[in-house]
């Protein structure tokens, strides 16, 4: 069971929603930087909705000159010899997905969506027709598989963590979207 929401260190506040989010409704548990959602919020700022707005975040700007129209969305400006350089954060980290389902393939085909985002977990009503089968397939994908829910729930895959290589463009516009979502919650 996930908390509602937990403060884990000066920075982050844990959350747990289920939303909509690359096409798939999911319960999510990521951790929000609350001094980046702060900054946000003193300018009137949400969330970068499009590769645009995200690349525009991150143009240098001349002292000489006043920031563009799509960097008053930024958090700030850190100073750097001659040239302001935006200074943002990504507004939260998903920490994991929770994907409901009526089977394993189905499951599996929604927890897909957030591969290479998140740890994933598929949770099932009841045990898979093929349980030694899903269990392969859990383990060669990484994704988690649970049968039941609440006190009830049994646990016969765990996820395998997340570990990213490198955190790219997709990765903080998935970022975006949760946060969007979450917005749009409160």
């Amino acid at each position: 069971m996930w908390v509602n929401s937990e403060l884990v260190a000066d920075r982050q506040v844990i959350q747990a929603m289920t939303a909509k989010v690359r096409g798939v409704s999911a319960s999510l548990l990521f951790s929000v930087d609350v001094l980046e959602h702060a900054s946000r919020q003193s300018r009137g700022a949400g969330a970068f909705v499009s590769v645009g707005q995200l690349l525009a975040a991150f143009e240098e700007t001349d002292f000489d000159s006043p920031p563009a129209r799509g960097q008053l969305w930024l958090s700030g400006f850190a100073e750097d010899q001659d040239r302001c350089v935006p200074s943002i954060a990504p507004p939260v980290t998903v920490c994991g997905a929770r994907i409901n389902a009526g089977s394993w393939g189905a499951g599996l085909s929604r927890a897909s969506k957030f591969a290479g985002y998140t740890e994933r977990t598929v949770v099932l009503r009841t045990e898979p027709r093929e349980s030694s089968a899903a269990l392969l397939e859990a383990s060669f994908y990484g994704v988690g598989l649970v049968v039941g829910e609440g006190v009830n729930e049994t646990i016969l895959a765990a996820p395998a963590p997340f570990e990213p290589e490198r955190f790219s463009l997709a990765s903080w516009l998935f970022a975006e979207q949760v946060y969007r979502e979450w917005l749009l919650s409160q």
